[in-house]
């Protein structure tokens, strides 16, 4: 019988996992066992700057069994390096009630932590499946879930203002994202080899998108940019071949770096503007490269040349534009 290295195998109680432990064959899986109440850990913690308080609230010889962990209070880099180093099982982490504060030394190579950011590299190259980031987190910082493969989902919550560069890089399982509505920012390869991404919601807000952010979505079909947005840069969705219809709902062209779709993407995708813009896009260094232009007349009352809004015209309500796979609005 084999195991891959994501799974954990949860037996009934600690008597039954002491005897898989003793068993010969069992044995060799140790890693990836645990059992029923040591599985799943819900801990309320206050940082410390000597001592990781996740350390002290779960004890060390129960670290490494932990599946399912909820933090309430507050951590630092101390209880990052404990997650990041001594829990060999957890695969879903909920920090929705947490803070990330100051101190506690490095949890990777010279990285320490700031109030209120995810830190460079906190999580990366971790086994997670699913994550809850901090309510109050303002920043993410570069790589922070690299290489993460078995990422299925993530929500930024709101007051989240820039994703940093290669942050999901290489999350080939991630499915799901939800961005906040404050978002301005999205780094370069932030989401490059996300292979399996099926829809994204980009935010009305979200000024730049920068080099390679989205390079090697192979699954996206349909972009849509909002009008808030200010810069895509170079290679921004490089290799998306499936990519079929982009949408851009500006009347003057967001400034385009070169090389931001393969030449295969703007010889047999529709580019569809708005109503009335037809020659600015058709004469645009950049958007004027597409082979096929159409315009198009979406439910919205008003297109704005500079403005962070897009009025819905059943509600009058800011609505957001899709990136899926499904031709969803």
């Amino acid at each position: 019988m084999t195991f891959s290295d994501i799974c954990v195998i949860v037996v009934p109680d600690k008597t039954a996992y002491e005897k898989y432990c003793a068993d010969a064959k069992w044995n060799k899986l140790i890693q990836q066992l645990t059992y029923g109440e040591a599985s799943s850990q819900s801990v309320t913690l206050v940082a410390n700057e000597q001592v990781s308080a996740l350390y002290t609230a779960i004890g060390e010889e129960n670290l490494k069994l932990v599946y399912d962990l909820t933090i309430n209070g507050t951590i630092n880099g101390a209880d990052i390096y404990i997650m990041r180093n001594k829990m060999t099982s957890l695969r879903i982490l909920d920090l929705s009630k947490a803070r990330i504060v100051n101190g506690g030394g490095n949890y990777y190579q010279d990285h320490t932590t700031q109030n209120d950011t995810l830190g460079a590299n906190a999580f990366r190259e971790l086994d997670l499946l699913q994550v809850k980031l901090p309510e109050n987190l303002k920043s993410i910082e570069h790589q922070a879930f690299d290489m993460c493969y078995y990422l299925q989902q993530i929500e930024i919550p709101e007051g989240v203002t820039s994703i940093g560069d290669y942050t999901f890089n290489y999350c080939t399982a991630l499915k799901d994202v939800k961005f906040p509505t404050t978002l301005k920012k999205i780094g370069s390869g932030a989401f490059s080899r996300c292979e399996n991404l099926t829809k994204i919601i980009l935010p009305i807000e979200l000024e730049t998108i920068e080099s390679g952010a989205f390079c090697d979505c192979n699954h996206l079909k349909e972009v849509r940019f909002p009008s808030g947005l200010k810069y895509l840069g170079y290679s921004a969705f490089m290799r998306c071949y499936d990519i079929t219809d982009v949408y851009s709902y500006t009347i003057e062209p967001v400034v385009m770096a070169e090389g931001t779709f393969d030449a295969e993407i703007v010889k047999k995708a529709m580019l569809h503007y708005p109503l009335t813009s037809k020659y600015n896009y058709y004469t645009n260094g950049g958007w004027g490269e597409f082979f096929y232009m159409e315009e198009f007349n979406e439910p919205y009352e008003y297109f704005y040349l500079n403005n962070d809004y897009i009025l819905n015209d059943d509600n009058g309500g800011a609505h957001p534009m899709w990136i899926s796979t499904q031709g969803e609005v």
